[in-house]
């Protein structure tokens, strides 16, 4: 939903950080992105960038699926904002926020900041990751006390990524901070899912069959993303990809590929998926 960022990581594959407020969904287009998802939903995440530091898109949007939610979200979807915490550093913050995504009917909590790169960014601003959890972890339980029930949310998840891959501003890190072997979540998720894309939506909706991939699929704020989707399923990539996997891909698209790389297509897809769907934008110049 927004490049904005209290934070500017080393690792970040979206370039996100501050002043970016004009990488920020509008409400307007939020609204039409969020008419135009399918309607068989069932996990909807909010995140950035950092969603906390446009507080007001954030309550647009949230305010706006939870006036909406049959029409947008299938019936028991899992709601989720992501966020590094940083601006939940005191009991009284962690509290307001954490009864505030209560009320709207948040459902998950992903807090994203338990790395390395995270920690450089935390250390800079004088922000303790131990005191924050204190903090968290205290609002979390005053919440559930007040609302007497166990578990105000379905989930609280902590996580962190101490491995990334070479996209954003990770292209310039040593190669021995970065991933060496990927596994592409999209297509596994594809398959688990019983044949089902759950595609990644940027600020502008441009829509992505997944988070990594520049190549877009169209904009939801014109179109149903049902549609996009089927149309990418039918198109000269995800056709292939689809049935076939990266060595299909790489077959197709690359067929005088040399041995190492080959062995790239099956050890990191995801660097291999965006250069190889790079290399057919490049040529055709046309949708995927």
């Amino acid at each position: 939903m927004t490049r904005n960022c209290n934070y500017s990581c080393r690792h970040c594959a979206d370039n996100c950080g501050p002043r970016q407020y004009d990488k920020t969904t509008t409400p307007e287009n939020s609204e039409k992105i969020l008419l135009n998802l399918p309607r068989t939903t069932t996990r909807l995440s909010l995140s950035g960038g950092e969603p906390l530091t446009v507080p007001n898109t954030l309550r647009h949007i949230l305010s706006y699926i939870s006036q909406y939610r049959d029409a947008i979200l299938s019936k028991n979807a899992n709601l989720c904002v992501h966020t590094n915490g940083a601006l939940l550093n005191s009991l009284d913050r962690a509290y307001k926020f954490l009864r505030e995504m209560h009320e709207y009917g948040v459902t998950q909590i992903s807090l994203d900041s338990y790395d390395s790169f995270h920690e450089e960014q935390a250390e800079r601003r004088g922000i303790s990751t131990l005191e924050r959890d204190w903090d968290f972890d205290g609002a979390l339980k005053k919440l559930s006390q007040e609302l007497s029930v166990k578990k105000p949310f379905k989930k609280i998840e902590k996580r962190g990524c101490n491995k990334p891959l070479p996209f954003g501003r990770a292209k310039k890190l040593p190669k021995n901070q970065l991933r060496s072997r990927s596994t592409c979540y999209a297509l596994s998720d594809y398959f688990k899912s019983g044949r089902k894309i759950n595609p990644s939506i940027d600020y502008d909706g441009q829509v992505y069959f997944c988070c990594f991939m520049t190549m877009a699929l169209g904009s939801a704020t014109e179109t149903p993303v049902d549609e996009l989707l089927e149309k990418f399923e039918e198109g000269p990539v995800g056709s292939v990809l689809l049935k076939e996997g990266f060595a299909g891909l790489a077959k197709k698209f690359n067929p005088d590929a040399s041995p190492s790389k080959k062995r790239r297509f099956v050890e990191n897809p995801c660097v291999t998926c965006e250069e190889l769907t790079e290399k057919i934008r490049n040529e055709a110049g046309s949708p995927i």
